[in-house]
């Protein structure tokens, strides 16, 4: 349709001449944008080519592989912009987290999954949290009040007293309910 879009019949060129190399562009440039696993903008993947480009042609002229200044030198932008653009083309074949690699300790061989990452000491803690969030919710607003200005602000049972304009012993009596009643459910 691009091709039928633009086809000018005055330039005096017969449709199939015209139309083969557009069809032929965008079939590649259509293969070219989608075949990366991970979607990576297509400046970084012309800048990662162009890279890729460089680097030959550096290689010819400096017989060694170039190193990342010079090629930043070369093409003039940042080192920076060229480290991005390296790293995306891990991008177009991605690893496997079950891939064994050797370790240079001891001679067994490691899963990238064992080397990217560290446990969680808090997953445990969030279906808790989460559980106290709506215990909290579900308190009458006397109860809540308490508890945010206990827990969460730090405050005494008689600054929580004054604020809510109520006896010291009546705050302490609310929580010691609350905090059996949540203590129950948890």
């Amino acid at each position: 349709m691009y091709a039928v879009e633009r086809f000018d019949v005055s330039r005096g060129y017969e449709f199939d001449t015209f139309a083969t190399p557009t069809i032929i562009g965008e079939i590649k440039r259509y293969y070219r944008d989608r075949e990366w696993l991970i979607r990576i903008p297509r400046k970084v993947q012309d800048l990662n080519r162009e890279i890729n480009q460089t680097r030959t042609t550096l290689e010819h002229k400096l017989m060694r592989s170039p190193t990342i200044s010079e090629i930043a030198v070369y093409l003039e932008i940042s080192e920076e912009s060229i480290i991005k653009a390296m790293e995306s083309s891990n991008a177009y074949y991605p690893k496997s987290l079950s891939m064994e690699y050797e370790s240079n300790q001891d001679e067994q061989e490691v899963s990238l999954m064992d080397l990217l990452g560290n446990l969680d000491n808090n997953m445990e803690n969030v279906e808790n949290i989460d559980l106290l969030k709506q215990k909290i919710q579900s308190l009458n607003p006397v109860e809540r009040i308490i508890v945010e200005q206990r827990f969460f602000r730090g405050k005494t049972q008689k600054e929580v007293a004054e604020f809510i304009n109520k006896s010291q012993m009546t705050v302490s009596r609310i929580e010691k309910k609350v905090m059996k009643k949540i203590k129950e459910d948890l």
